[in-house]
């Protein structure tokens, strides 16, 4: 039952049992057994609160971080404020008060009384649910439930007859299931549109207003390596954007610079072996030739804005390989989204895969079959794979970079792997698969020893991650397009003349 509650609160005395020692072995268990089935589902939110009469309070604390100090969670290792008396880490939290009536507390601050207690929970659960993402989604998720009998109002059971007269009169009646599910995701995105959620909760204001809770006015975010971002110059640049970036960008490059030469620092051009001034090398950063200063000089980037903004530029590359995996990929076997327990991945359009040659050596494979030509499938189809190009800058060309989390090599720790997409047809192969080894007419993918995969008529293939659709449509249409192109033999001289 305390798995279903978004909040749980637990007595810390319910019973002493022979051979488990005094009453807290039962809070101790629910709290270890919640958060392991927690771990199971791929997180969730969940606020746990020890609720006891007993004055030692820290004590209970103790008990408690010991049982999970070792643990690590979706939501990363658990973290301890003696000083608070909180565990939490980015899904969890747990809180310890005292019982209106205990006797010597060792906080008074902790004593709460049951009338209290709601608004209490509510606070605490708020501190867990903080943040710009949280807070528009949790507005979202309000959206939808208040459109929820306008929603079953406008899908009435007196459509019933309309969808059993369109699946009846399908070529492959499964095909309403898809169907109906983008009928209802349609809808309920253009809840979420009509209720303004972006407008009104990712708009410039409550950009600032995180700015705001992170650094006071005349404060600067800053990096290990010396490079600041001001609160102000933050805030020009969720005003303007690109617009406002090469300004900041400079501006924070002759800082850096002008505080490294006060504290001793030297610089000189690659080419002329002279001491530069403060006002030298900002002239040098105004005309865009900073990058012929030695040493070289510290710029804010597109690669180090995130982790500037936490203050830890290791940190930045973590969060945004996992937002960009977040904001590309539908489904991961490797990621934190919790998958159905009956689900099983199935081939088709945008499907990611990798096979190991003989040296555990991993390639990556970018399903581009059609939809259409991924179902009602009754003998063996061959399914056309863009091969993708692991780590470096990527290929020559047209690409699109993604982020995948997966294992380096066969048998390997999953982590995040670039891989770029050049959409170029001599990129593509042909592999060949068996609809009997599945049913319904699809090649579905079979779990062996908790990781899922596609079997050929000779090698298994890992099944790793489906890309949005937009993307993979995107990423269709440019091999089509390039498949079109026309190879001319024109006059070179008049080529040119319309290329300049």
């Amino acid at each position: 039952m305390a798995r279903l509650a978004d909040i749980i609160v637990l007595d810390w005395e319910l019973g002493d049992e022979p051979g488990k020692g005094n009453g807290s072995w039962k809070a101790r268990e629910i709290v270890k057994k919640t958060l392991d089935a927690d771990k199971q589902a791929q997180g969730r939110l969940r606020l746990i609160t020890i609720y006891t009469a007993e004055g030692k309070l820290g004590s209970v604390f103790n008990d408690i971080w010991d049982d999970l100090k070792d643990e690590n969670y979706i939501g990363g290792k658990l973290e301890k404020n003696t000083d608070t008396l909180i565990i939490e880490n980015q899904t969890t939290r747990l809180v310890f008060l005292n019982k209106e009536h205990t006797t010597a507390p060792e906080d008074s601050r902790k004593v709460i009384s049951e009338d209290n207690l709601p608004m209490k929970l509510v606070e605490e659960f708020a501190a867990l649910s903080t943040g710009l993402i949280p807070s528009i989604t949790l507005h979202s998720i309000a959206a939808v439930r208040e459109t929820t009998h306008h929603l079953l109002a406008t899908f009435s059971g007196r459509l019933d007859p309309a969808l059993i007269c369109h699946r009846s009169l399908l070529p492959a009646p499964q095909d309403s299931e898809e169907f109906v599910l983008d009928l209802i995701a349609g809808e309920l995105r253009s809840t979420l549109s009509l209720n303004r959620i972006g407008e009104n909760h990712a708009n410039e204001a409550a950009h600032k207003n995180w700015i705001g809770s992170k650094i006071q006015d005349g404060a600067s975010f800053a990096l290990a390596n010396g490079l600041k971002l001001t609160r102000d110059e933050a805030f020009a640049l969720v005003r303007g954007g690109q617009d406002e970036f090469q300004k900041v960008q400079c501006d924070g490059t002759k800082r850096w610079a002008s505080e490294k030469m006060t504290a001793g620092e030297v610089f000189k051009l690659s080419a002329i072996d002279k001491e530069l001034t403060a006002d030298d090398v900002s002239k040098l950063v105004d005309t865009d030739l900073g990058k012929g200063v030695k040493p070289s000089l510290v710029s804010l980037r597109h690669s180090n804005l995130t982790g500037l903004l936490i203050e830890n530029e290791k940190q930045g590359r973590d969060i945004d390989s996992e937002f960009a995996r977040l904001t590309s990929l539908k489904r991961e076997q490797y990621g934190s989204r919790r998958l159905p327990d009956e689900w099983a991945p199935r081939l088709t359009q945008g499907t990611i895969v990798s096979t190991a040659d003989n040296n555990g050596k991993l390639t990556f494979l970018l399903c581009t079959q059609p939809r259409c030509d991924s179902v009602r499938l009754t003998k063996i189809r061959e399914f056309p794979f863009l091969e993708l190009e692991v780590g470096g800058s990527g290929p020559e060309g047209t690409k699109q970079l993604l982020i995948l989390r997966a294992p380096k090599k066969e048998g390997g720790a999953p982590g995040d792997i670039k891989v770029w997409i050049s959409p170029f047809p001599h990129r593509q192969k042909m592999i060949r698969f068996d609809p009997k080894n599945s049913s319904g007419g699809v090649i579905q993918a079979a779990m062996e020893n908790g990781r899922w995969f596609f079997k050929s008529e000779d090698t298994n293939y890992e099944w790793i991650a489906d890309l949005k659709d937009f993307l993979g449509q995107k990423i269709c249409d440019q091999i089509s397009g390039r498949q079109g192109v026309v190879g001319l033999d024109e006059y070179e001289w008049l080529r040119r003349q319309s290329r300049d």
